[in-house]
């Protein structure tokens, strides 16, 4: 092999390395004296973002203390807990309308 070419693969393998080390070390994260490559998302926040769905109560419950948890431990997730909370709020006001609508309804029909 000419040694041109031998140079042009090593400097390709050396930039190739520096862009992967370059990547990983914008993700890393140093945590007690070690180096946490990847950073956990809060279990609670997207359970909250989940049930917001379909149990509002419990989506505000746990969206809370993900919150709570979230700024205590500099985890991800703070956006799924905002968006769970949202959501379960919404969800509990729409609840309480709908819920006042039928009594209304029942009411001046007679039921």
């Amino acid at each position: 092999m000419d040694p041109v070419t031998i140079l042009l693969i090593l400097l390709i393998l050396v930039g190739i390395g520096c862009v992967i080390a370059a990547g990983v070390r914008r993700n890393a994260k140093v945590q007690r004296g070690e180096l946490v490559l990847v950073e956990k998302t809060n279990t609670l926040a997207v359970l909250s973002f989940v049930l917001s769905f379909f149990l509002s109560v419990a989506a505000i419950v746990l969206g809370h203390i993900a919150v709570s948890q979230i700024n205590r431990t500099h985890e991800r997730g703070w956006g799924l807990a905002a968006a769970g909370l949202t959501l379960g709020y919404i969800g509990v006001v729409v609840g309480a309308l709908a819920a006042l609508i039928f009594y209304q309804t029942a009411t001046a029909y007679g039921f």
